[in-house]
């Protein structure tokens, strides 16, 4: 399920650039995600954003700032003890998560969030699917407008102008024997 939090999707198409932030690694692993996982997710939003115009920056260059903030709340946590009453982690396992990925486009001036969309998915054990990923990321990015084209690109130089070429060529050239040498 993806949704919108706060904001108007329309307001990104006001920029053409971007830039990433992922969070620090240790926060990670503190929410439960593999920092793997995330640049992945990171790599598919390039992609995304990237076919609707927008050039990709680094943030200190860019004029919207995308921060990615997942969280994987796990349930269905089988726990077992050790002999000596202590948990054993050899044979703990966790059988299911709820992931949730927030996606923050700040308005790198301003420091203000413009739009922020969120993804919420039901996870098995060992984490989300390579297509189960994708389908997200393509549904997070989905109403968001192409970037303006006359910002976009670089506007094209004026061609030259056209000379106007005779209709047909001097009557000279082609009319004139070329002159013999002189004895």
């Amino acid at each position: 399920m993806v949704r919108t939090a706060e904001g108007q999707e329309s307001a990104v198409g006001r920029y053409t650039s971007f830039g990433i932030l992922l969070p620090d690694p240790q926060d990670l692993a503190d929410e439960g995600m593999k920092i793997e996982t995330l640049q992945q997710i990171a790599s598919m939003s390039i992609d995304e954003l990237k076919q609707k115009g927008y050039q990709p920056k680094p943030p200190q260059e860019a004029d919207l700032i995308i921060v990615f903030g997942p969280r994987v709340n796990i349930y269905g946590t089988t726990r077992t003890k050790s002999d000596t009453g202590y948990e054993d982690d050899k044979y703990t396992r966790s059988m299911h998560a709820q992931g949730t990925l927030t996606i923050a486009f700040v308005d790198a001036k301003t420091k203000a969030i413009i739009l922020k969309r969120v993804a919420e998915t039901r996870l098995l054990q060992g984490g989300p699917s390579e297509e189960k990923m994708r389908k997200g990321i393509a549904q997070v990015f989905e109403p968001i407008p192409n970037a303006p084209l006359a910002a976009a690109a670089p506007a094209a130089p004026a061609p030259p102008a056209a000379s106007v070429a005779p209709a047909a060529p001097p009557a000279t050239a082609e009319a004139t024997p070329p002159a013999k040498p002189a004895p």
